[in-house]
């Protein structure tokens, strides 16, 4: 009976230490969204600038359609100068004009203002931040969604 005790007591506290050294430490924080829609433009600008790689795209036509989008990147300057490239390919290399507007959506937001290199006028609004993921989305019917992260 005595062994009986001891050995369920020994199981009970090896149970409780597993169970507490097994907690997420309430000190670490979750990972944060942060919305950059309501963001001044000087602010907004702060998080969309530097080097980014965009690992894909989310949206389109069906709304749901995910695209991976291999060695692309975006590169926006302290002067607003503007460089992306998907697939290994330049889309654009220009001033990006940043001013609040209202969507096609219905909201207000800061938006990215350039002209690809084709010569097609594009509006991005700068989103929100998720973690490390920058999200810009394209302020046009059947919009799609570029997640990036900073490079390395």
């Amino acid at each position: 009976m005595k062994i009986a005790l001891r050995k369920a007591l020994s199981l009970a506290t090896v149970g409780v230490v597993l169970f507490t050294a097994c907690k997420k430490d309430k000190d670490t924080p979750a990972e944060q969204n942060i919305s950059l829609r309501d963001k001044p433009v000087a602010e907004a600008k702060a998080y969309a600038r530097g080097n980014w790689t965009i690992h894909y795209t989310f949206g389109g036509l069906t709304g749901g359609m995910k695209t991976v989008t291999p060695n692309s990147s975006m590169r926006l300057l302290a002067n607003d100068s503007l460089y992306l490239t998907f697939n290994n390919q330049a889309f654009a290399a220009d001033l990006v004009d940043f001013e609040r507007d209202e969507t096609i959506f219905g909201y207000s937001s800061v938006l990215m203002k350039f002209i690809a290199q084709n010569n097609v006028a594009h509006e991005w609004s700068i989103d929100s931040k998720k973690g490390d993921t920058l999200v810009l989305v394209q302020n046009s019917t059947e919009p799609v969604s570029f997640y990036m992260t900073p490079q390395q």
